[in-house]
């Protein structure tokens, strides 16, 4: 959510109180100026260092928020999540029709095995002429230099031939590889915990590599963004530790992590961002996008 969004809805929300529009109700004189509300009449603006007790307004915002795309192009045979699921790290969200995958690693598979044979028996011709050699070496006497040369010339030919099959065997052995990399990406998994907050597509559309087929917000690490008068600049320091409340209850702990450096001209505020430290029981319950108060505790962190 953009800053000039938050401001908006700090606006937005004050003018929500039908006792504080200035029209009077259908069908009735105004008498007067129309009573107020008391939180609804602007805040005395607190001591420096000091918070506003009844907090300011802020938007609980997630951790992260990723669009899921396929890496290659493909047939969307099945979506395993609706809107809302919540997914673990490494969950499967969709799969690609990957029988075309699977044919070609069969036959590079086999291309493999008979590169790795083929590399075998060139090493065993290797070194039946090196022994032949040895033999004729052996044997001055008994054998004629050509017959002498043309075995070494074999041992040199044997050996051009197991770096020929070496080679065979490494290119196959990475096409292998990039088949299984290439099955194993036909299963679209989510790269983080978190919740389904849009689904784009369903089974049996055939999306290209890149395109979104689902989003999805991190539940791991809540933020919570507000703004304070220009006046309450000393009571937002780095560190200090506030509670964001959505209810009645006593709220979620968190502390500010970042302050902007200058006034919103827009708004006329000041816009602040803290992190939340959710327990395990109250991520289900979290959404992006709720509004709450900002309520700061009394204590400034120390050194400030």
């Amino acid at each position: 959510m953009r800053w000039g969004t938050l401001g908006a809805v700090i606006v937005a929300a004050a003018s929500l109180c039908p006792a504080c529009r200035d029209e009077p109700a259908p069908g009735r004189a105004a008498p007067g100026p129309p009573p107020r509300h008391p939180e609804c009449v602007t805040p005395v603006v607190p001591a420096v260092g000091a918070a506003a007790a009844d907090g300011y307004v802020g938007v609980l915002l997630s951790g992260g928020a990723v669009d899921i795309s396929p890496q290659s192009d493909g047939l969307l045979v099945k979506v395993y999540v609706r809107l809302g699921d919540r997914v673990e790290r490494g969950g499967l969200i969709a799969r690609l029709d990957d029988r075309a995958v699977r044919r070609d690693l069969a036959m590079a598979q086999a291309t493999l095995q008979a590169a790795q044979a083929k590399t075998g028996k060139a090493r065993l011709d290797q070194q039946n002429a090196q022994s032949k050699v040895q033999r004729r070496e052996g044997s001055p006497d008994l054998v004629s230099q050509e017959d002498l040369e043309t075995a070494k010339h074999n041992v040199l030919a044997g050996k051009a031939q197991v770096e020929i099959s070496e080679a065979e065997v490494a290119e196959q052995r990475a096409r292998v590889r990039q088949l299984t990399e290439r099955l194993a990406a036909a299963e679209i998994r989510a790269s983080f915990p978190g919740h389904v907050a849009l689904r784009y597509v369903d089974q049996g559309t055939t999306v290209r590599a890149g395109q979104p087929l689902v989003r999805l917000l991190s539940d791991q690490d809540f933020r919570v963004r507000f703004a304070v008068p220009p006046e309450a600049s000393a009571a937002v320091t780095v560190g200090r530790a506030f509670r964001f409340r959505v209810d009645s209850k006593g709220g979620v702990p968190g502390a500010i992590s970042h302050v902007a450096h200058e006034i919103d001209t827009a708004a006329q505020m000041i816009f602040v961002e803290g992190t939340l430290r959710v327990s395990e029981g109250l991520r289900e319950t979290l959404r992006a996008g709720q509004v709450g108060r900002v309520v700061l505790d009394d204590t400034q962190p120390k050194g400030k």
